[in-house]
């Protein structure tokens, strides 16, 4: 993609932005864009499309990284997700710069278990007590922090990026934590497949136990219409 080029995904990130922390509008100008306080860039990496910001006025957010398809959430918020105290950024080569992303095979290493690996890594270096907890979800993986109600999802592609930090995700579910359950935004809810299997489980039951019961009724009612003819 050339750097003039604008993308749908591209101007939405910046509707984002300027809703977040302000306008902008030179970015809207080719010819001012390189001046604007706001960086977008999008890339693929294989399993998705992901979106780069970086803004200059706030440094310390570091590159913010997140997966396009996000953008169709209509709950979808930049600050529900990044935020200065958020930032771990050590230039993210201790979170997992060693792998080779860019050519990543599944037979070789698993997505989710590196993320465990990172998880893992990442409180140890912190001398932190938490237990971190990865599960798979629908859009990708799940991660909480044991004894909280708050989940965060990342996806397949999210993980893959180039600048993936794990430590900045697990300070927003902290954060998160803080809040109360009843304000706390719906992103921070348990998406993993574990309890999506539940609910399906118990409706399958519910449906079976329902086809049972009008079984069992029209059998009666079959007998009972019987007996009447045989009378």
């Amino acid at each position: 993609m050339t750097a003039n080029a604008l993308t749908p995904a591209m101007r939405r990130a910046y509707e984002f932005c300027a809703e977040t922390w302000g306008k902008d509008d030179g970015w809207l100008d080719v010819e001012s864009r390189a001046d604007s306080r706001y960086s977008i860039y999008q890339y693929n990496t294989g399993p998705g499309d992901l979106m780069e910001i970086t803004d200059r006025d706030q440094p310390g957010l570091g590159v913010m990284e997140m997966d396009v398809a996000r953008f169709d959430d209509p709950d979808f918020r930049l600050v529900d997700r990044f935020h200065v105290s958020a930032n771990t950024d050590r230039s993210c080569v201790r979170e997992g710069g060693f792998r080779d992303r860019r050519h990543y095979k599944i037979w070789e290493w698993s997505t989710i278990a590196w993320l465990r690996e990172l998880a893992n890594e990442q409180v140890t270096f912190e001398n932190s007590v938490d237990i971190i907890i990865v599960q798979p979800s629908m859009r990708g993986y799940t991660l909480n922090i044991e004894g909280t109600g708050v989940y965060y999802e990342v996806t397949h592609a999210e993980v893959l990026g180039d600048v993936f930090n794990v430590g900045r995700v697990l300070n927003v579910m902290r954060a998160a934590n803080n809040i109360d359950v009843n304000e706390r935004p719906n992103m921070f809810m348990d998406t993993s497949l574990r309890r999506r299997q539940s609910i399906m489980l118990r409706a399958t039951q519910l449906m079976a136990g329902t086809f049972k019961k009008r079984k069992r009724t029209s059998e009666a009612e079959g007998a009972s219409s019987i007996e009447k003819t045989s009378m």
